[in-house]
């Protein structure tokens, strides 16, 4: 798939919405870590398919019902999986993003050095 630059508005935007709703992490299954980067939202996937249009990375999946439904809404999730693609979602933002999520996409992608890691959720 091929990945798409937005423009600098576009991609500082994503940055300010990633920085205060995203998250990187490195989540061990089976002993493999899988690197990721995902944004969720409830009720709506409209933003989440803006940031997937922009990158052209990821894609955005759900909705996913509420364990507990009562007054509840749905739950919508951007995600990439991948070393590469998360290092290109960083590279894109890395201009943009604060200082925390900074930290937190160096501390991913060195583990991904560091450990075994694999490409893609099977």
């Amino acid at each position: 798939k091929k990945i798409v630059m937005g423009n600098r508005e576009e991609l500082a935007w994503l940055a300010g919405f990633f920085d205060g709703e995203g998250c990187f992490f490195a989540q061990k299954m089976s002993g493999k870590y899988y690197v990721r980067a995902v944004i969720g939202q409830s009720g709506s996937s409209e933003l989440l398919n803006r940031c997937q249009k922009i990158t052209g990375l990821g894609y955005v999946g759900g909705p996913y019902q509420p364990k507990y439904p009562h007054g509840c809404k749905p739950s919508f999730r951007w995600q990439l999986c991948g070393f590469e693609k998360t290092q290109a979602l960083v590279a894109m933002l890395w201009e943009w993003l604060g200082s925390v999520k900074r930290e937190q996409a160096q501390r991913v992608l060195l583990l991904h050095k560091k450990f075994i890691c694999v490409e893609n959720v099977p």
